[in-house]
């Protein structure tokens, strides 16, 4: 054995040639210690942890795996500040992440393990999935930090992938014709002079996604509005539960053409839901509409949202307002995600300013 100084630790070489650093907690029995290769490194061990000590920084040793203080996290911190769309997703998360590295100890992962995982993931899904990923285990980390469970968050300093190449989301002007046509296409009638019922089914997907096109509602929302979120004195307003979040509930503005659609379907109503399905007061599916959707034209739904935007936002509409309609907490997500605009929008910007010069000068 190895004697060093009171106060900083001793240091014992094992019958396998490593070495066992050990120091005492003062006032405390705990004796945390740590074996080493080296004996230098078991020497940097004891001077870390001294120095941790002294100024009162030190985090023991903790056998919580990171898949338990997951669950605590989530159970404890998290139930009731998000949505139940926020809780799939750090459900969704955890899944993507390796058994073994769940049942490490949270004191043992470093962040070569962390990034090491993150590589795994970007092998077969795109950023985003990686992204959300860190975005959750950053969260869970600093908890443990805060907790003081933990020193340092091993997931500060890790990478994300490249980004890939953003293909356009939002519907060019054949596919808004071709969509506005079937949209708006009066109910069918059989030879008999009835309307066809598989037209009649589907009318309740076609309004919905006419009421996403001319509001940037997300799917979720527009299925779940009911006749009591409609203002049927000033029907121009629209209360919109969010399903991100609390801060996500607003009060938006309709058009004329949207409330032509709710005045037609209120008279056809049978229960709460202004998009139920066809013959029951139930109301469609979010999934329901997605699929709709995916069939007929192979974009998501929320390609819709996005086409809304940059429509509002080409036509000069203050850009706070398009982000309290789209009920973003903040308007730099509005201008950073779901606006594209081309070189050819940049060009006549420009000669319109050259046009119209500052008349102050």
């Amino acid at each position: 054995m190895l004697r060093r100084a009171n106060g900083e630790g001793t240091i014992q070489k094992t019958t396998q040639g490593t070495y066992k650093a050990i120091i005492r907690i003062p006032g405390t029995p705990d004796r945390p210690s740590k074996t080493f290769k080296l004996r230098r490194e078991a020497q940097a061990w004891l001077i870390d942890t001294a120095s941790q000590l002294q100024h009162q920084t030190y985090i023991g040793s903790t056998t919580t795996t990171l898949s338990d203080w997951w669950d605590m996290w989530v159970s404890v911190y998290k139930i009731k500040s998000v949505s139940q769309a926020t809780l799939d997703t750090y459900t969704s998360s955890k899944k993507r992440l390796s058994q073994s590295f769940l049942m490490m100890p949270l004191y043992k992962i470093c962040r070569a393990d962390v990034q090491k995982k993150f590589n795994r993931i970007s092998d077969n899904s795109k950023r985003r999935t990686v992204e959300i990923t860190r975005t959750g285990l950053n969260m869970c980390f600093n908890q443990a930090v805060n907790d003081k469970l933990l020193l340092n968050n091993p997931v500060t300093g890790t990478k994300l992938p490249p980004r890939e190449q953003r293909q356009s989301k939002i519907y060019k002007p054949d596919m808004v014709k071709s969509f506005l046509e079937q949209a708006n296409a009066e109910t069918r009638l059989t030879a008999a002079g009835i309307p066809d019922e598989h037209n009649l089914q589907q009318r309740p997907y076609w309004d919905a996604l006419l009421t996403i096109y001319n509001t940037g509602l997300r799917r979720a929302e527009c299925c779940n509005l009911k006749w009591s979120d409609w203002d049927m004195e000033n029907k121009h307003c629209l209360l919109v539960r969010g399903t991100k979040s609390e801060k996500s509930n607003r009060i938006i503005a309709i058009s004329s053409t949207i409330i032509t659609i709710f005045e037609r379907r209120k008279a056809e109503a049978h229960g709460d839901y202004i998009f139920e399905q066809y013959g029951s007061e139930k109301p469609i599916l979010d999934t329901d509409l997605y699929r709709f959707s995916r069939t007929r034209f192979g974009k998501s739904i929320h390609s819709l949202r996005h086409t809304w935007t940059s429509n509002a936002i080409k036509a000069g509409i203050n850009p706070k307002i398009v982000q309290e309609q789209l009920g973003h907490t903040s308007v730099k997500t509005t201008l950073d995600i779901y606006t594209e605009i081309s070189m050819e929008q940049k060009i006549d910007a420009l000669e319109r300013m050259i046009e119209k010069p500052d008349e102050s000068e």
